[in-house]
């Protein structure tokens, strides 16, 4: 006797399809690779022919989603990895980076589709943020000092997020390419809180570092959380749960790098206190607490599993 097979097996699958066209794209890239040896030139038309190729059968075969985009995006940051980022060549690196991520935007525009904007954005705040040559370095004064560590430049991929957001705010209001406009203000968002935080944090000065001990920026810190919050603000103003999402992120991450690296208590009681009148005003307005598995997604039980 069987039980009833599960009511939506393709839904259970399809979270699992994305990371197996990803798998598979980069085991193409890697194999071509390795049999193209020495002959890089080669190696990279090649690599490209194909995936070209496969977005085309995908697109043909109307395989959003799935084996479409994320696949050759997947396919396209292998073969930047395997290519480029393992053997860096300087200049040469820079300007695969300009060229490839420029594609990846037209690319973008081309196919409507927002990953590929992401990619590229990110290819060029990499650009942006690589350390450079004779730039500041700090090394440890007992463990492997022999070993100096390039710090990377952060202000540069501040800007370009914070071009990021106006692009997409402007790509949403005007309602011009919208899911490209998605993906631009996504990556904005996230990259603005997130290098705020980084700014904040300054390991190269902690005292396990070997520095005076000053680990934590007060003026990166304080600004991190006060963007932070307005970006909880304009969330929740929008009703746009990654811009509520990632200003929740922001202060949370602020408030514990503050407390861990510092080891004050109060960047920990700083952060959460406007984070806990969230949680006061979302209790006195009637939001329920999930208590759903998954929050809200159904998840497999026993009873659905084939005996």
């Amino acid at each position: 006797m069987t039980t009833k097979p599960p009511a939506e097996p393709a839904g259970l699958v399809g979270r699992g399809v994305r990371l197996l066209a990803v798998v598979v794209v980069a085991l193409v890239v890697a194999a071509a690779g390795s049999v193209m040896g020495g002959a890089r030139e080669v190696s990279l038309v090649a690599v490209a022919v194909l995936l070209a190729a496969a977005s085309v059968v995908a697109r043909r075969l109307d395989l959003r989603g799935t084996a479409s985009s994320s696949a050759v995006a997947a396919g396209l940051v292998a073969l930047l990895a395997t290519e480029e980022l393992l053997t860096p060549a300087g200049r040469e690196v820079d300007l695969f980076l300009l060229v490839a991520g420029a594609l990846f935007v037209a690319g973008a525009y081309g196919l409507r589709e927002r990953r590929l904007v992401v990619i590229g954005l990110v290819q060029w705040g990499v650009l942006l943020g690589r350390p450079l040559p004779g730039g500041p370095s700090f090394r440890h004064c007992l463990v492997m000092t022999d070993v100096a560590i390039a710090v990377p430049r952060l202000l540069p991929p501040l800007a370009l997020a914070i071009a990021a957001v106006v692009a997409g705010t402007w790509h949403r209001r005007t309602g011009r390419q919208v899911e490209v406009g998605r993906g631009i203000e996504g990556f904005g968002a996230i990259a603005t809180a997130g290098l705020l935080v980084a700014l904040a944090v300054e390991l190269p000065g902690h005292r396990v570092m070997c520095g005076p001990g000053t680990a934590v920026d007060a003026g990166w810190a304080w600004l991190a959380m006060a963007v932070g919050l307005a970006m909880v603000l304009y969330g929740l103003a929008g009703r746009d749960l990654l811009w509520a999402a990632t200003g929740v992120a922001a202060v949370g991450l602020t408030g514990l790098s503050g407390t861990i690296l510092a080891g004050s208590p109060w960047w920990a009681l700083i952060a959460a206190l406007p984070l806990t009148v969230g949680l006061v005003v979302a209790e006195r307005r009637g939001v329920d607490w999930p208590t759903a598995a998954g929050y809200g997604r159904a998840a497999p039980t026993i009873k659905d599993l084939p005996r």
